[in-house]
């Protein structure tokens, strides 16, 4: 019975070095991926499965390259296309009342009607090109402590240890302490065994 799902022996006829077969199977699959950027797509494409391409990059050091090289091209190219969505647009059929809008001043093409088209642009993906590209428009966050000076760091800490100095100069708060500690040392000792 051949095998055909997605396990080692699937894959190994491809994977010798001096293959053919894995050469022409390599180019099929990062072409694909080169345009979808997804491993799935591109196997189904390339028609090999998905432990070829996990593989390829395990055991044949010119692949790793080359896939690099195809997922910064489908990055690219991704980019580019959210770039010219937002600052370009897209048209879209003009829609009223769920039907297109016919152009009132275009003549018919063929007794075909000519429908109104609006440019949309997104707004969104222009956010993430410059967010992603300069760092002025990146998220801020900024903290800071009273009148917007520096965050007091170990004030409470501090208080708590002058306060249980002050305790311990008393014989019995000291050896209540003492006990409290050791059993809470003991416990946290049991809870990590």
């Amino acid at each position: 019975m051949p095998d055909s799902g997605d396990s080692p022996r699937a894959c190994e006829r491809e994977i010798h070095p001096s293959s053919a077969v894995m050469a022409a199977n390599q180019a099929a699959f990062l072409a694909a991926y080169a345009m979808t950027l997804n491993v799935e797509w591109s196997c189904a494409a390339a028609k090999v499965v998905r432990s070829c391409h996990y593989r390829w990059l395990a055991e044949d050091p010119t692949y790793a390259p080359r896939f690099a090289a195809a997922r910064r091209d489908a990055i690219e190219r991704a980019e580019a296309a959210a770039f010219k969505r937002a600052v370009e647009g897209v048209a879209r059929l003009k829609i009223a009342n769920g039907q297109p809008v016919i152009d009132p001043r275009a003549a018919s093409v063929d007794g075909k009607p000519v429908y109104l088209e609006e440019v949309h642009y997104s707004d969104e993906l222009l956010k993430f090109i410059l967010r992603g590209n300069d760092e002025r428009y990146r998220d801020k966050t900024e903290l800071s402590g009273p009148g917007g000076g520096a965050i007091p760091v170990g004030i409470a800490n501090d208080e708590r240890r002058q306060a249980l100095n002050e305790a311990m100069k008393d014989p019995k708060v000291a050896e209540k302490l003492i006990a409290l500690s050791e059993a809470m040392a003991d416990t946290a000792f049991k809870q990590e065994g």
